[in-house]
């Protein structure tokens, strides 16, 4: 049941050497050492999920589900923020505009011109990315913790019949994705019929041409180390992704070319002993 589910357990920390007394006299605060030791305890909230998520379907096997009027308005929210977000993209590039050109005065307000710098364009490439997500069906972004593909539009594309099902699916590790936030994360071939890529591919970048935001997707079929870099039309790397461990499964990056000029550039993508390219064309 839920008291079996969510309880408090208290915890014993033990201080030695002595500690300081706080007390309010007089209307002031005051405090004493005192020498010995002292053995505090407090309370956590400890919750078992999986008994917890059989507690609410006992109770209530609808709880956290979504009527189809309930998905309708998720999917409304989603279409306003998606037109929201091509918007600020645009003040944010501007803001990376300001920030390059404040930089030289940075000192005078005892900022470092660097930090200003790389704070506005992040700002800047963290916003186009999530506004590419929104408004491309294939786009994702990333978890910029992890560098695992996030799909933050999922939720609002096909809103999730139940979040209770989703939360039990992650608990009971047979759907990882939390309702396709995370799409390259395990999920049950029974639940899902997810056919997994066959082979490595590597496909065209989209938007192309672009500028300065551009998704470049590929399938890997195994879990592998993946590298990721970008040259220009004379042979020279612009762009470094590093190497990284991917599960099988799509994936996307989105590069930002803001501080490159216009012109030809490919993308390389290696898997194991493999490598495709594709040819990408920024155009400002």
């Amino acid at each position: 049941n839920f008291a079996d589910a969510v309880y408090i357990e208290t915890i014993f920390d033990t201080t030695f050497y002595g500690y300081w007394d706080y007390y309010y006299s007089s209307g002031v605060w005051d405090s004493t050492w005192i020498e010995g030791e002292k053995t505090w305890e407090h309370d956590e909230v400890v919750v078992n999920d999986s008994l917890l998520i059989a507690s609410l379907e006992a109770s209530n096997p609808n709880f956290l589900s979504l009527k189809p009027y309930g998905k309708g308005l998720f999917m409304q929210f989603g279409d306003r923020l998606a037109k929201f977000l091509v918007d600020f993209s645009e003040f944010t590039d501007s803001v990376s505009v300001l920030g390059e050109a404040f930089a030289p005065f940075a000192s005078d307000f005892n900022l470092d011109s660097a930090d200003v710098i790389m704070f506005t364009s992040q700002l800047s490439q963290l916003v186009q990315m999530v506004a590419m997500d929104f408004n491309y069906e294939e786009a994702t972004s990333y978890d910029l913790n992890s560098g695992e593909s996030l799909d933050l539009s999922a939720w609002f594309d096909n809103p999730p019949e139940s979040f209770l099902t989703m939360w039990k699916g992650y608990i009971m590790k047979t759907d990882m994705t939390l309702g396709g936030l995370y799409p390259t994360r395990y999920k049950s071939a029974v639940e899902n019929n997810i056919v997994k890529p066959k082979e490595f591919k590597l496909y065209s970048n989209y938007p192309n041409p672009f500028n300065p935001t551009t998704t470049i997707a590929f399938d890997i079929p195994e879990i592998s180390e993946v590298d990721i870099k970008i040259y220009n039309i004379l042979g020279q790397m612009v762009a470094d992704f590093g190497t990284k461990q991917l599960n099988s499964g799509k994936h996307n990056i989105i590069w930002n070319a803001q501080n490159h000029s216009s012109g030809i550039y490919v993308a390389r993508i290696s898997y194991k002993d493999k490598s495709s390219f594709v040819k990408m064309t920024l155009l400002k």
